[in-house]
């Protein structure tokens, strides 16, 4: 037997060189191809797969820069240098690739891999006060900044926004659903709600009898739940004696730590009238749920998942529900407003004739219910092994988006994007489906996206290709999934310009607009130009500028651009024609 053998070759970091072939004879081993891939890219680390796996053999014609290499060479077996590759070949098909070479010996997962979350580990174990030592406001100004490993992304200054809790877990989505329910209360629920607001209603001399009050009224409400203690059992501040206590939580067994202890679902923190600069009990439950992610008891739950919980903060008599995980930071998402607990004189309440208490006893009450509930799936999901079953991603890499199928797609997840901006929530990601070989695409999520004009750019050669786009309510995002497509670092041409300016007529003449033609928007690609990140876009007259917009001269915006303003076709227009002055290394961010 002698045919020419095809194979792929990839760099260390498992991104595609090129396509090769390899004259075969009857005693080719995998060390004579070794040998010649070592001569023509002159390295000396060189290992050889079989794709082994049937979806993984790929036809000659594939465009191998868009495959996602490196979850193909996950399921490769490789083969020992002594190995014969007629045997082999005998069982695969021509004109079909089945052998991967990859060329060097430098770490494969080294681009992918990211260091916030083991910095942000070492940094929380460094430091020994406790939380209510940690969580003041006077130190908190200079350790909530970008730069600081362990900063928590609360929103608090706004460039340390996270991306939104619920991509990380369903709980969360869940939870604000429940919220909503039209469903009554029981006649038990509904008494012991107000039992809980008397109680946190009252002035307490002393804080513990505040903490058994308030703490055994909450217990009843979360039926069973029991509570007990994570933290020492006071902690005292120096600036005016204040306790502070985060005095209730609740646990269960997890699965991955089944002899070292448990893993908690919800940490209450009671604190009474805030005074003195103490921060508020949302901000000290946060610095403890920090403090319990990094300890070492705890690493086999913080690698394998987000170890999402609920943060339940109540300051006198206000009550605020957050939800938090753990990925590259500490991530924390407010999922109610500020809520009284003393009646509040709403005049729709008053016009139907309902009472202030019967209605503040209803609207706490249906939160609680749905904390409840949403506590409870929480307890199952970490106490089921299935469910703790974690979707194969590159080693190191921090916890990844829950979901993992849409519409017939499945995804895996490589590695975040640009995660020195904190509030993105993009993914490089593999995409597959039945009968398509794995491909690299760009994971989107976010509170909008058009998914129609990112179709007509498309259609007009001016867009990647759009696999899925839609809303998820297990995220509370959209989601759009799109081909991933390599930018290349040069000046654009006149002529990719001008078919660029085509593509944004059509669009204009179908009555939609982009909104943020810039550079960083647009991808230098072989032959053309592609237009991405669709937020902002939709229909002409609709849609408008966000509240927090960069109007710095430096964006170049045309000069009718306003927060809130209508996106027009003019401001399009005057951002393509500034794209043959523009650099493709200027990045100005499009928001404050």
């Amino acid at each position: 037997m002698s045919f020419d053998l095809a194979f792929v070759v990839l760099d260390p970091l498992l991104g595609f060189l090129s396509q090769d072939s390899f004259p075969l004879d009857g005693d080719s081993t995998v060390d004579n191809l070794k040998q010649q891939v070592r001569k023509r890219f002159k390295v000396e680390e060189v290992d050889v797969s079989m794709l082994d796996d049937e979806r993984d053999i790929i036809e000659t014609s594939e465009d191998m820069r868009q495959l996602s290499w490196i979850v193909i060479v996950s399921r490769a077996a490789l083969l020992p240098s002594s190995a014969k590759l007629a045997p082999i070949a005998a069982t695969q098909k021509n004109e079909r690739i089945w052998l991967v070479v990859v060329a060097g010996g430098e770490d494969k997962a080294a681009t992918l891999r990211t260091s916030y979350q083991a910095a942000a580990v070492a940094a929380t174990r460094s430091k020994h006060d406790p939380p209510s030592h940690t969580a003041v406001e006077s130190k908190l100004v200079d350790e909530q900044l970008l730069e600081n490993a362990d900063a928590i992304l609360n929103g608090r200054p706004q460039a340390l926004t996270g991306p939104p809790v619920g991509v990380y877990h369903p709980v969360f989505t869940a939870f604000q659903r429940r919220c909503s329910s039209s469903d009554d209360l029981s006649s038990d629920d509904v008494r012991s709600t107000a039992h809980f607001l008397a109680a946190s209603c009252r002035y307490y001399q002393h804080e513990n009898t505040r903490k058994n009050a308030i703490g055994g009224s909450l217990a009843d409400l979360m039926h069973g739940l029991k509570p007990s203690g994570i933290f020492s059992p006071c902690e005292i501040l120096d600036s005016g004696g204040c306790i502070l206590e985060p005095d209730v939580h609740v646990t269960v067994t997890s699965c991955l730590l089944p002899k070292r202890g448990p893993a908690p679902q919800i940490m209450c923190a009671l604190l009474g009238e805030i005074r003195n600069g103490i921060s508020s009990p949302l901000e000290h439950a946060t610095h403890g749920y920090r403090t319990l992610c990094a300890t070492p008891e705890l690493d086999d739950v913080r690698r394998g998942t987000s170890m999402p919980m609920f943060l339940l903060s109540i300051s006198g008599p206000q009550l605020v529900i957050a939800g938090v995980v753990f990925v590259d930071r500490v991530v924390v998402g407010r999922l109610t407003d500020t809520i009284s607990l003393v009646p509040v004189q709403q005049y729709e309440h008053l016009r139907a004739g309902t009472s202030s208490f019967d209605a503040v006893v209803d609207r706490v009450g249906k939160l609680l219910r749905a904390l409840r509930e949403s506590v409870l799936e929480l307890q199952r999901w970490y106490a089921s092994t299935e469910d703790m079953k974690i979707a194969w991603r590159m080693p190191g890499t921090d916890p990844h988006p829950h979901l993992t199928k849409v519409g017939k797609y499945s995804l895996i997840y490589q590695a975040r994007i640009a995660c020195d901006i904190p509030s993105r929530a993009i993914w490089f990601a593999s995409i597959s489906a039945t009968g398509m070989v794995d491909r690299r695409c760009i994971v989107k999520f976010a509170p909008r996206y058009d998914g129609e004009t990112h179709r007509l750019l498309y259609a007009n050669e001016a867009a990647p290709l759009l696999y899925y786009c839609d809303w998820s309510d297990s995220v509370g995002q959209m989601v759009a999934v799109y081909e991933y497509v390599e930018r290349l670092e040069r000046e654009p041409e006149p002529e990719e310009i001008d078919k660029l300016r085509l593509a944004v007529a059509a669009l204009h003449k179908a009555g939609r607009v982009h909104g943020d033609l810039r550079f960083p928007n647009i991808l230098v690609t072989k032959g053309k130009l592609m237009i991405i990140d669709y937020d902002w876009a939709g229909l002409e007259g609709e849609v408008t500028y966000p509240a927090d917009i960069n109007l710095s001269e430096e964006c170049g915006w045309h000069s009718e651009v306003r927060s809130f303003g209508n996106i027009m076709a003019q401001h399009d227009d005057w951002l393509v024609d500034k794209l043959a002055d523009a650099s493709p290394s200027s990045f100005v961010h499009s928001y404050m």
